[in-house]
């Protein structure tokens, strides 16, 4: 019994991390796209429509405003289906050039994983040395 629960209680952690990445995945990748959308309607602002020349049409010198335009949030959805997909499509890898030299990230994640599941917070955390 004691064996049982134990790999029940395994299972259920583990579910609950890949639960959390898809979660975690999920918000960052609505945030960025948002981002962007946003990024880009600054851009186009403060740099492409100041700088238009004088034959171009009256309605493509008006400043675009986030607030009014639906424009910012589609391209931040195409944005954010990218960046979901391409997440779920490697299960939270990072690729490979990238994660040589992020090993010391992805080590003290781990570390703060099993820290935060199996640590002992009433003990005061790390035992003392003797």
């Amino acid at each position: 019994s004691t064996i049982i629960d134990t790999v029940v209680n395994i299972i259920a952690v583990v579910f609950a991390w890949q639960l959390q990445m898809i979660v975690s995945s999920f918000y960052s990748a609505l945030r960025g796209g948002k981002l962007i959308g946003g990024s880009i309607f600054g851009l186009l602002n403060d740099l492409v429509i100041p700088n238009m020349p004088e034959s171009a049409p009256s309605w493509a010198k008006i400043p675009l405003d986030v607030n009014s335009s639906y424009v910012d949030d589609i391209i931040g959805y195409i944005f954010f289906a990218i960046g979901f997909a391409s997440q779920l499509r490697s299960w939270f890898d990072v690729p490979f050039p990238l994660d040589i030299v992020l090993l010391p990230v992805t080590a003290f994640e781990y570390f703060l994983r099993y820290e935060i599941t199996f640590g002992d917070a009433a003990s005061g955390g790390w035992p003392a040395l003797k």
